[in-house]
């Protein structure tokens, strides 16, 4: 008796870029966070030599001035704002969503 082995099997291609997770940014500007922050319903304060800042619901953030500020620093103004992480990343990533 032979062996019977099949004539085609499908194969299936694995392509690590198309399923690999996205980069985190490292960095985000100052202006793209305020703007985030003003369509999650923070209020424009003042803008001083420190920086901008906003209030909602009697908290207050400073956004200080500059093109960019290190995850880590974005991180700490939103536990100071009183949001999630996944409250700020869809803030972040809401640049044209017309609010």
């Amino acid at each position: 008796m032979g062996r019977t082995t099949p004539t085609s099997s499908p194969v299936e291609v694995f392509d690590r870029r198309q399923h690999a997770p996205a980069a985190e940014p490292t960095f985000v500007s100052s202006a793209h966070l305020v703007d985030a922050l003003l369509r999650g319903g923070f209020e424009l304060f003042r803008v001083d030599r420190h920086g901008t800042i906003l209030e909602r619901d009697g908290r207050a953030v400073v956004i200080p001035h500059g093109s960019r500020m290190p995850i880590d620093v974005v991180d700490e103004l939103r536990k100071i704002a009183g949001l999630t992480s996944r409250e700020l990343a869809d803030l972040l990533a809401c640049d044209r969503c017309g609010f």
